[in-house]
């Protein structure tokens, strides 16, 4: 076994180091795990969907769906939907009636 020695000071600099590295690893961590909650918190069922949309069909939600005209996902029988799509979706439609 190898026995190395260090300076106090270079001992001290080493250290400040590497506690600065774990600070960033920790701090980049955490700001993509709330980046990653925050993106999913943008899914919203259809219910949801529908209430922003201000429609009361399924068959109305189903013929955006079809026409590509919000962003969705289908995971088993569950539909969910990308609320920043839908409020595109508003935004583009509440300007054409102006």
């Amino acid at each position: 076994m190898e026995l190395i020695t260090f300076e106090s000071e270079a001992f001290d600099i080493l250290q400040k180091n590497m506690l600065a590295e774990v600070r960033s690893t920790v701090k980049k961590t955490v700001l993509d795990f709330l980046e990653q909650k925050e993106n999913l918190q943008q899914w919203i069922s259809s219910d949801e969907a529908m209430k922003l949309l201000n429609i009361k069909s399924k068959t109305t939600l189903a013929n955006l769906r079809k026409d590509n005209s919000i962003t969705y996902s289908q995971y088993g029988g569950t539909m969910s939907y990308w609320k920043e799509s839908i409020m595109n979706y508003i935004k583009a439609h509440s300007n054409a009636c102006e």
